[in-house]
């Protein structure tokens, strides 16, 4: 695609940032949603602030 945006969205795991950016379970989650971190933070690449997870656990 040309489109930058969706460029991202479909190699979202490498642009995941903070907390998401070094999980163990990005392979799995692959940051959840980015809509989600992008209204509350204003940052799409930002972690998902409905993680549920601790930071021990995603260590």
């Amino acid at each position: 695609t040309s489109d930058p945006l969706m460029k991202k969205l479909k190699e979202k795991k490498k642009h995941a940032k903070g907390r998401c950016a070094t999980c163990r379970w990005l392979d799995i989650c692959a940051g959840n949603f980015r809509v989600r971190s992008e209204a509350v933070t204003g940052d799409a690449w930002a972690p998902d602030p409905a993680c549920y997870l601790t930071d021990e656990e995603i260590a």
